[in-house]
C-alpha cells in the first residue's frame, strides 16, 4: 500500500477530526448509531490524495463499566482510506478509534480507556492482530450541571489512529469468532465475541466494497 508518510498521517488526522466534531454532536441521543461513508471532496486540493471515511462502527453496546449503552456512547473503529488522487489506489488504510464518553461529577471517568494506546484482535484463526494507535487524543466538551442532582456532567471523546495492512484487514471481515481488546493510558477493556455488535463487521465489509474494492 506504500509508505505511510507524515503527509498520509495528517491528512487521516485532519479527516478523522472533522468526525469527531461531528460525531461529539451526536452523543446523548438514544437510539443506535448509524454507519455512515463519505469521501472528501479533493477538487480545490493539492494533496494528489483523497481520504474516505467513515463514522458510527460501534464494537459494543456494552460499556468498559459493564452497562449497556442506551446512546450513541461507547468505542467505535472506523475504517478510514487513503487513495492516490492520479492512480485510484490504495496508500494507507487505518482504523479511526473514537471512545464517546463522559466525566461525572462526584463518579468520575467510568467508561473512558484515557488516552489510547493499542486496539488488538483475536479472530478465530491465527495469530492475534495487534496495531498501536497514533496520534491519540482526549478532549473534553462543555460541561452541563444540573442544580437538582447538584453535580455536572461533561462529554469527553478519546481518539487515535491505527494503521493496518489490507491483509489483516480482510481477516477482521472473515473473522469466525472475534474478539477485540482496547488499552489505554487509564484501563483496558477486552469484548468477547458474543459482545460484539452484529453491525461492526458488515459495517467493515461495506466500507471495503465501497472504497477498497476497486482501489488494489
Amino acid at each position: 500500500m506504500g509508505i505511510f508518510t507524515r503527509r498520509h498521517r495528517t491528512l487521516l488526522f485532519l479527516a478523522a477530526g472533522t468526525l469527531l466534531t461531528a460525531g461529539s454532536a451526536t452523543a446523548g441521543l438514544f437510539g443506535s448509531p448509524k454507519f455512515t461513508v463519505s469521501q472528501s471532496d479533493d477538487r480545490f486540493s493539492a494533496s494528489g490524495r483523497t481520504v474516505c471515511s467513515s463514522q458510527g462502527n460501534r464494537i459494543s453496546k456494552r460499556s468498559i463499566a459493564g452497562g449497556t449503552h442506551i446512546d450513541q456512547g461507547g468505542v467505535y473503529l472506523n475504517p478510514m482510506a487513503v487513495m492516490d488522487k492520479g492512480t485510484g489506489k490504495l496508500t494507507l488504510l487505518s482504523l479511526s478509534l473514537v471512545n464517546e464518553t463522559e466525566r461525572i461529577g462526584g463518579i468520575g471517568e467510568p467508561n473512558a480507556l484515557g488516552r489510547p494506546i493499542r486496539v488488538a484482535f483475536i479472530t478465530g484463526e491465527g495469530a492475534p492482530i495487534v496495531l498501536p494507535i497514533t496520534s491519540a487524543e482526549r478532549r473534553y466538551g462543555e460541561a452541563n450541571c444540573s442544580q437538582y442532582a447538584g453535580s455536572c456532567t461533561t462529554s469527553l471523546l478519546e481518539s487515535g489512529l491505527a494503521t493496518i495492512s489490507l491483509e489483516d484487514y480482510r481477516r477482521l471481515m472473515a473473522a469466525s469468532a472475534l474478539a477485540v481488546k482496547v488499552d489505554g493510558t487509564d484501563r483496558s477493556h477486552v469484548y468477547e465475541t458474543k459482545d460484539i455488535s452484529p453491525t461492526f463487521i458488515p459495517n467493515l465489509r461495506a466500507f471495503y466494497d465501497r472504497y477498497l474494492a476497486g482501489a488494489l
